[in-house]
């Protein structure tokens, strides 16, 4: 069994990448294996969240920003960082991407390699609703 949790195969936003992970896995798999993906149901989130975090200590004060936003597949999040150390200030930015992949979508890359088992739209295998579910886990079986 091969587990990619908390998104992480978001960030392959690209179809060639996504397949190239899908048969990096299915060369150290067995026939009848299971791949087991999870991320957050993205189309279930607000089109646009922003919110901040502070931590302090001793002299350490920081402050996040971050701002997300959905357009179609694709998240983007930016971070602001606000750092102050005594008298330094500092300041950082970043930014990622991560896209959404639909279950047709999934269905049709892994074609070659696995079929969908199963799909999931939380940790109680609650039934899939794009709309309504927390999670997108699918469970993918080696063929």
């Amino acid at each position: 069994m091969a587990i990619c949790m908390w998104t992480t195969y978001n960030y392959l936003s690209l179809d060639k990448d996504f397949i190239s992970f899908i048969k990096g896995v299915y060369n150290h798999q067995d026939k009848g294996s299971i791949l087991l993906l999870d991320s957050k149901n993205i189309p279930k989130l607000k089109k646009r969240r922003v919110y901040k975090r502070n931590t302090e200590k001793k002299s350490l004060k920081m402050e996040l920003i971050i701002n997300k936003f959905v357009d179609n597949n694709i998240q983007n999040s930016q971070y602001m960082y606000f750092i102050k150390n005594n008298d330094n200030k500092q300041f950082y930015y970043d930014e990622e991407y991560v896209r959404f992949y639909t279950l047709d979508e999934i269905k049709k890359l892994v074609d070659k390699y696995y079929i969908v088992k199963y799909n999931y739209g939380d940790f109680k295998f609650s039934e899939y609703d794009e709309k309504a579910s927390e999670r997108f886990i699918i469970v993918l079986e080696r063929k």
